[in-house]
Formats: structure tokens, C-alpha cells, sequence
């Protein structure tokens, strides 16, 4: 995302309509990642299972009119401008 000083320029990643399945913001490119929780028992870290971690996506319209996936991070920083 680019901010200048006339306007708010916010480049997108790819321009097609995104589905929920794909999970990708439009605007940073966040995606999921692996996560481990570490259970200590004692005094040794027992092996875990990982877990996949989601970024929190919702739609988003932008002044264009498209309708993006977007993290809340990035909605964040569109409101403020």
C-alpha cells in the first residue's frame, strides 16, 4: 500500500474477485501460516501438534466500487485516510 500526499494509491495484488476458499488479502498479501504450542510438562517441551492460522479477512468495497478480501490490518489503514 502506497500513501502521496494528493491521495491514497492502494495497489492490489491480483484484480480478480477473490472467494473465501483462497484466503489471501488483495491488498498486503497476507496469508496463513503454522503455529505451534509448546506444553511444558516437567520441565520438558512435549511435542505438539501445529495448527494452520488464518488472517482475519472481510470484504471490502473500495472507492472503485470492487469488493476485495482484505485483512483487517489493511482496512484499518484505508479508513484512516
Amino acid at each position: 500500500m502506497k500513501n502521496n500526499k494528493e491521495g491514497a494509491n492502494i495497489t492490489l495484488l491480483n484484480s480478480k474477485y477473490k472467494t473465501m476458499a483462497e484466503k489471501i488479502c488483495t491488498i498486503c498479501g497476507k496469508k496463513s501460516g503454522m503455529s505451534v504450542t509448546l506444553v511444558k510438562l516437567r520441565g520438558k517441551y512435549n511435542p505438539t501438534n501445529k495448527v494452520r492460522k488464518y488472517p482475519n479477512l472481510q470484504w471490502l468495497r473500495l472507492g472503485s466500487g470492487k469488493r476485495v478480501l482484505a485483512c483487517a490490518k489493511c482496512i484499518k489503514r484505508t479508513s484512516r485516510v
